[in-house]
């Protein structure tokens, strides 16, 4: 989609040396990058994050 996206802005670029074109593929791999940053935080949290599968086992069989 970024690739995609950025041979249009750079098919309509104009501006000296692609400046235009640079600055929208700078913009959309931080947006990537900021996404990506909080995904991994949020999987991180592995630990605090409630199991299903341990969740039905102990309706099954009630933990001592």
């Amino acid at each position: 989609a970024v690739y995609g996206a950025t041979v249009t802005v750079f098919l309509d670029d104009e501006s000296d040396g692609y400046a235009d074109t640079r600055a929208f593929l700078a913009r959309r791999i931080a947006g990537i990058m900021q996404f990506e940053k909080a995904k991994a935080k949020l999987l991180g949290r592995t630990e605090l994050r409630p199991s299903l599968s341990r969740f039905i086992g102990r309706l099954r069989y009630p933990a001592v």
